[in-house]
């Protein structure tokens, strides 16, 4: 506990953050020991299971999609409304 500034006591640690610092002590301790070969592995799983469950999950949501334009063929997917404009703007070329 050196490392805040001043000497603490043991008295006036709670037995909750001493083993809190302990059990991140040993934590910390067990990365240390994992090989880099482990690391690489894991890293190289988390890619490829992610790229498949996109490949996966990309499958429903097109036709998801797929059936939403279907079922709005003639109109469009997207809200198209004309706007309304008071009189003296309607004339106007330069309103957007």
């Amino acid at each position: 506990m050196e490392n805040l500034g001043y000497l603490l006591e043991d008295d006036d640690i709670s037995p909750a953050v001493k083993r809190r610092s302990r059990t991140q002590t040993a934590a910390s301790a067990q990365l240390e020991n994992v090989s880099k070969t482990y690391l690489f592995v894991k890293r190289l799983a988390d890619v490829v299971l992610s790229f498949l469950a996109v490949i996966v999950l990309s499958v429903p949501m097109l036709l998801i999609a797929l059936a939403v334009f279907l079922q709005d063929f003639p109109l469009s997917v997207y809200l198209r409304t004309k706007r309304i404009l008071p009189a003296h703007i309607q004339n106007q070329k330069d309103y957007p």
